[in-house]
């Protein structure tokens, strides 16, 4: 292709710029550079320069064009921005401002501008700070909105519409021509430039490979000029020593290490520091002789700080890079004349096109040379600075600089003498260099020893605290903690085999080169992830993935080359700009990320192309910011937020990128081998590889975030539930999380050190809980016509969950909680129960001698669907979870395995078996409670806070919870049975209280009311059982409940709320109205003071003590705050006031029959044990103090009570007894009454008497006849009749009212005393004999009101 004589002149002029300036990239040279562009622009002619210029072009001051053109508050201002999306983008510590109203979700957000020019007035609005990474405003977006935002500056008006219909004069074609060469020139220099530029920036630096990098990065001749005194070779070129930031040193740290290598002043340390952390590197010294740079180098490198050597030149063409970009983006919010969308237009039609290399793009490819890894290092640096602490506390050390030792055996010294440093600080920045050689030969120890220390060398020094944080091995050493133990599995100085797979033996599996070929993908070469000296790989082929990972959409596969930038399978120059992300600086990337906001994202259709492309780069943009990024917050994978919000763009990725199999894939295969892979890389056979460090590279979060967002997507929401392969790929994700980080019962001794994997695998593990309610969530709300999707969802997430409950995949799970495939005994016979020979099925596990995990995503996942599907019968349920033999085999696996031990399980055996974790983790909790885990330490106690926080308990506690009313409802008497053998109660329900083996007294009697209490709360939880039909008021309710629940104990602030409430509440619509409504604001009363919600008074009504998430302490401070109101309310004495519960009533759908299992026999014959223990208690426990008995006792009573007020049974005349009822069982049986009456007659239990005497009533109520002949049959002199109540109701009116008239009293004598006092002190009067006269008066006026009390009574 010929080109151009502008063409060529301006490629010529942008090759010798370097040359000009002598390799110093100054103002000067970007002026001149930014003069440069801008003629070449405006085809060098002073008249098309003026439309750009309307004073005509600068002459002294800088090449601004927004300025010139009065954008200088920002282009998305102008009037230019009119009809078009504003994309301000947001720094850091920028408000921005969330309508909940009008935006269509949670990423949606205006500027302070935006805000304040539309209307949201009655709005539910959230204020928030930017953190500074790639926000922009959404206005002018249509797609973020539920409603027109209409904003004065950016919605278009009629003269806007008008303008843009009629047509602007047309520019002339040869400026038209200018504009887009220049352009493209610009962009093609800075993709020259970048693809010489070296990705991996740690490579061993020599002189023979800066020189070679040297040659290989010149521009070609054929399209920058032929040969010139300006690009011949040149004979003794100049090189520069350039610093890069990281995010792991300090400012201090790199100055004194500058200082150091360069032989300069702390000052010149500190400005070349303060360059680095403001711009993201500095060029710390040119120079001819390599070598002398490279002694430099070496010293920097000492601190593990990134240090490159390139040509001056080179260096100063990346400068270059850097300014063109900054003049792109300036120019995008700019007119040309009349038309005020040619420039932006262009320069994303440029972006989107060839890319015509003109250099010998040495370092094109991603990844050729290898990628830093980051986490190893930091974790090398950790390993030796433990090292370090432990040899200083084992060697005595005078006055010592020590530093790290790198792979070049050279020390990084830094001063850890507290008077040195003393010294150090108020020494002369302003050092010459013979000071800072003097500083350095302070040394009074040996280099070679301390790299003798740190490589671990010597008798004493055989310890490695590996995984061990450094901080808190100094600080527990200082505290005079003792040391970690020896690591068990991992010797001396050796490194664990990371990557990229780990085979049951140990051996690293890599990928089989021809996996990937039987399936071709954009963009196919991954970076790999980078081994360590001693990891050794074989080459052995994994199991090929499950075919559901191999399905792709129609359209992935179709190439589309009508218009290069829809085809993904071809590059363009914005592909290359994105991938040469980490070979920039900070304020480049800053910039460029800025760029492709401005211009790209702000106009639809180039938004859409956008998406795609960076669908297709997201893999390798995945690694590198996983592995390789030296600063993550500021890498381009950031921009996905502006991409997968966006409902068109993601329903296009997903068909043509086949972009969420490969995010779920990115998650898989990195979190099992530390590598990202595509869908085809899917280990089947791969686990967790925690030790790795996977679970604590916090990065990963950036991906479960983007899966998130593509799952809140309607467009999405729909292929989740019509595409079955996609809900197999997030169950097999989800898999790798269940059962893990196990623990056992230490019984013995103590667990002396206790391992924080849990602590990191719970933060990923609450991001998957969240996912599986999201997930979950694309079922929800289906009609008639949809309704089988979701059974479709539920019996396959069943399936799979089942194969793992059984067992079945132990042997690949083997650091899960399951050790041994499943087994069953049988349960009872019990004596209650209508047929004596009956038994129940329960399978085989002890919680207090087995291992115990908290995390069960694939039950979680389970109870999400039923959740949704809970319109469905009770019979329909049961059918999609009933499972025969020949059902339980491994889903999505071509092979059919053959589990022989199943062929034997009846459908009830595996049904048990499916709903026995949440019940473990509940008995669990129970025993933890108790007291029996005391010696597993203080992370499991962390482990139990964590599982039932407020942030945690909506996806993990109560999904239990959830699943076990689904096991009571499905099951009803059977699972009961399962809920007494696993709580281990078996005896104890048959009459024999002998103490089972490990438990002691109180241990079992806690146990007992523990299981006691969750029956109630069975019963008694029921905001996310009532189905949608019947739930219209549910949310307001749900919010009610836990405002009054939070509020009830004291007044908090607002974020105190916040802390008090599951997330799904506190940002439910209407929240605030509904606190309002609630709750009397109290406003602050200085600035330090924070304003607050006290609860209005008649919402105490909605408390419920026995609330699931609340302790014991609380549910008895809760009962009393009930029983106060109650008390000054009715005024009865308060310890006549009980608590009765107003369950909901759900009349249809699978749990209308939630209490059904109240009616059992078994029920009823655990009642009677319960109460026939505690009336017997002296004899069975009697070490167990009767104040612990007593919450025992009220629990049961109150369980009681809920069975009599959901007994719908009729008394019939003839028998005068109820058919399935609860009350007919209690009544007909002579022990339940004898033990109920007999505590109104025990004095150690005389605060049950109220409750007793409640249950009773109730019963009277719905049997009187029989109520009154069991009573008469005990020789019971209790008085049901209503007429007692009437009339103690009457009395306690009275009683209130001479309160409440002595409330008032006493307070107006307390304000009467007040005024007195203050009165006094103004006038001098003696205070001793005044307050004497006034104590005479209240307790005169006190005595008289207290005999008149005690006179009416």
């Amino acid at each position: 292709m010929t080109q151009s004589a502008q063409e060529i002149g301006l490629r010529r002029r942008l090759r010798d710029l370097p040359h000009d300036w002598n390799n110093r990239f100054t103002d000067e040279s970007d002026r001149a550079l930014r003069e440069l562009l801008f003629r070449s622009l405006s085809r060098n002619e002073d008249h098309y320069l003026r439309l750009l210029f309307p004073e005509g072009p600068p002459t002294d001051a800088t090449w601004d064009l927004s300025q010139a053109q009065g954008a200088s508050d920002g282009a998305e201002y102008t009037a230019a921005a009119r009809g078009h999306a504003c994309g301000h983008i947001f720094k850091q510590g920028e408000s921005t401002y969330q309508c909940r109203t009008c935006s269509a979700d949670d990423t949606c957000v205006l500027c302070t501008r935006c805000f304040n020019a539309s209307d949201h007035d009655g709005h539910l609005v959230f204020i928030s700070i930017s953190p500074g990474n790639s926000g922009c405003c959404d206005c002018g977006d249509d797609e973020a909105w539920l409603r027109e935002v209409r904003c004065s500056i950016h919605s278009a008006n009629a003269d806007h519409i008008g303008k843009k219909a009629g047509k602007s004069p047309a520019l002339p074609d040869e400026l038209v021509g200018a504009i887009k060469m220049t352009i493209a020139r610009s962009l093609d220099f800075l993709c020259d430039v970048f693809s010489c530029s070296p990705e991996q920036l740690r490579h061993a630096k020599s002189k023979d490979s800066v020189q070679e990098d040297e040659r290989c990065s010149r521009l070609l001749p054929k399209v920058y000029g032929h040969e010139s005194r300006y690009n011949a070779p040149d004979v003794d070129p100049e090189f520069a020593l350039v610093l890069w930031n990281d995010e792991k040193h300090t400012v201090d740290d790199v100055r004194d290490q500058v200082a150091r290598a360069c032989k300069q002043s702390k000052k010149f340390g500190l400005s070349k520091a303060m360059e680095v952390n403001d711009c993201g590197r500095s060029v710390i010294l040119y120079n001819h002789d390599v070598g002398t740079l490279l002694d430099m180098a070496a010293v920097l490198e000492q601190l593990k700080v990134t240090v490159t050597i390139r040509s001056a030149r080179d260096t100063f063409r990346e400068q270059m890079c850097a300014t063109i970009i900054e003049w792109i983006s300036e120019i995008s919010g700019c007119s040309v004349g009349s038309d005020p969308y040619i420039l932006r237009n262009t320069i994303c039609e440029e972006m989107l096109s060839a890319w015509n290399i003109g250099s010998q793009a040495r370092n094109i490819g991603i990844g050729q040379d290898g990628i830093d890894d980051h986490q190893i290092e930091d974790e090398e640096l950790a390993r030796q600075y433990r090292r370090l602490i432990h040899a200083r506390a084992r060697v005595p050390v005078v006055r010592m600089n020590i530093g790290v030792v790198n792979d070049n055996n050279t020390t990084n010294t830094t001063n850890n003498d507290d008077e040195d440093n003393d010294e150090n600080a108020e020494e002369d920045e302003d050092m010459d260099g013979s000071e800072a050689v003097a500083d350095e030969e302070m040394i009074d120890l040996d280099p070679v020893d301390i790299s003798n220390i740190l490589a671990g060398e010597g008798d004493d020094m055989d310890i490695d605290f590996d995984g061990d944080d450094a901080t808190e091995v100094l600080e527990a050493t200082i505290a005079g903690y003792p040391r970690p133990p020896l690591a068990a599995t991992v010797a001396r100085n050796q490194r664990r085999n990371f990557t990229p797979t780990e085979s049951e033996d140990g051996e690293l599996i890599t990928s089989h080169p021809s996996r990937r070929s039987s399936m071709p993908m954009p963009f196919e070469e991954v970076p790999k992830t980078p081994r360590t000296t001693r990891q050794k790989a074989r080459n052995v082929r994994p199991p090929r993935p499950p075919s559901h990972w191999l399905e792709t959409p129609t359209e992935y596969k179709a190439r589309n080359a009508a218009y290069l930038a829809e085809d993904i399978w071809q590059r363009v120059r914005l592909d290359y700009m994105i991938l040469y992300d980490l070979r920039m600086w900070k304020t480049l990337r800053i910039n460029l990320r800025h760029l492709y906001i401005s211009t790209v994202i702000t106009i639809p259709h180039f938004k859409r192309l956008l998406g795609l492309r960076f669908a297709g780069l997201y893999m390798t943009l995945a690694q590198l910011y996983l592995i390789a990024d030296r600063e993550p917050d500021h890498s381009i994978i950031n921009l996905s937020l502006q991409m997968l919000t966006t409902p068109s763009i993601t329903e296009e990725v997903i068909e043509r990128g086949n972009f969420l199999s490969s995010l779920i894939a990115i998650l898989y295969t990195f979190l099992t081998s530390r590598q990202v892979g595509f869908p085809q890389d899917v280990n089947p056979q791969a686990t967790l590889a925690s030790d790795a460090g996977v679970l604590s590279n916090r990065r990963i979060f950036h991906f479960f975030t983007d899966l998130r967002y593509m799952l809140s997507s309607r467009n999405v929401q729909s292929h989740l539930r019509t595409e079955p392969r996609y809900l197999l790929q997030f169950l097999d994700f989800v898999k790798l999380f269940q059962g893990i980080c196990p623990n056992v019962r230490a019984i013995g001794e103590h667990v002396e050190y206790e391992t924080e994997t849990w602590y990191s695998a719970s933060f990923i593990s609450k991001e998957v809980n969240r996912l599986c309610r999201q997930y979950a969530e694309a079922f929800a709300h289906l009609d008639s016509t949809t309704q089988h999707l979701i059974s479709s969802a539920i019996r396959t997430t069943a399936q799979v969950t089942l194969v793992n409950s059984l067992g079945l995949e132990l042997k690949r799970f083997k650091a899960a909680e399951i050790k041994e495939e499943a087994s069953y005994h049988s349960v009872g016979p019990f004596g209650f129960a209508r047929d004596h020979g009956k038994s129940f099925v329960s399978p085989n596990f002890s919680v207090e001698t087995q291992p115990m995990s908290f995390q069960h995503p694939l039950h979680y996942m389970l109870s999400w669907l039923i959740e949704n599907g809970k319109e469905m019968s009770k019979a329909e349920v049961r059918r999609l979870l009933t499972f025969g033999a020949a059902d339980v085999r491994d889903v999505g696996m071509t092979t059919r395995a053959v589990f022989s031990f199943v062929q034997e399980c009846k459908p009830e055996n595996l049904l048990a078996s499916l709903f026995d974790h949440p019940l473990r983790v509940c008995v669990w909790l129970s025993q933890m409670k108790a007291g029996m885990w005391v010696r597993n330490g203080i992370s499991l106690k962390h482990q139990m806070v964590t599982y039932r926080s407020v942030t945690q308990r909506d996806v993990s506690h109560q999904r239990d919870i959830f699943l076990m009313q689904t096991g009571i409802v499905l099951s009803g008497e059977a699972f009961l049975a399962q809920m007494i053998d696993r709580f281990g109660l078996t005896s104890w329900i048959r009459g024999d209280y002998s103490l089972p083996p490990g438990y002691e007294e109180h241990q079992l009697v806690d146990v007992a009311e523990d299981f006691v209490h969750l029956l109630v709360i069975m019963l008694s939880e029921r905001g996310y059982l009532v189905p949608a039909s019947e739930g219209s008021t549910q949310q307001i309710l749900a919010v009610q409940r836990d405002i009054a629940h939070a509020l009830c104990f004291k007044p908090l602030t607002f974020s105190e709320i916040g802390t008090r409430m599951t997330e799904k509440i506190h940002e439910s619509e209407g929240f605030a109205d509904i606190l309002r409504d609630m709750a009397k604001y109290k406003a602050p009363d200085g600035l330090s003071d924070s304003g607050s919600f006290a609860l209005h008074e008649q919402y105490i009504e909605l408390i419920d003590p026995y609330f699931a998430h609340y302790s014991k302490n609380q549910r008895e401070e809760a009962e009393n705050i009930y029983k106060a109101y109650v008390a000054k309310k009715t005024g009865r004495p308060a310890q006549d006031i009980v608590f009765e519960p107003k369950p909901q009533i759900i009349s249809s759908g699978l749990f209308s029959g939630l209490a059904d299992f109240t009616k059992t026999p078994l029920f009823a014959q655990v009642i009677y044990y319960m109460l026939h223990h505690l009336s017997m208690a002296e004899v069975h426990t009697p070490k167990v103090p009767a104040t612990r008995l007593e919450g025992l006792l009220h629990t049961t009573l109150h369980l009681v009570l809920l069975a009599v007020i959901e007994d719908k049974a009729i008394e019939h005349e003839s028998t005068s007894l109820a058919k399935d009822s609860f009350v007919t069982m209690a009544l007909s049986s002579a022990g339940f009454n004898s033990s109920t009456s007999q505590k109104t007659t025990m004095e150690t239990f005389r605060s049950s008497d109220a409750q007793i005497r409640l249950v009773l009533r109730r019963m009277h109520e719905k049997q009187p006849k029989a109520t009154k002949t069991a009573l008469a049959a005990l020789g019971s002199s209790l008085d049901l009749s209503a007429t007692d109540l009437t009339a103690s109701s009457s009395t306690g009116e009275r009683e209130l009212k001479k309160r409440q008239a002595l409330e008032r009293q006493a307070r107006v004598m307390e304000q009467f005393k007040q005024q007195q006092n203050t009165f006094m002190e103004n006038q001098g009067l003696d205070w001793d004999d005044d307050d004497e006269d006034l104590s005479d008066i209240d307790a005169e006026e006190l005595a008289t009101a207290e005999r008149s009390e005690t006179k009416q009574r």
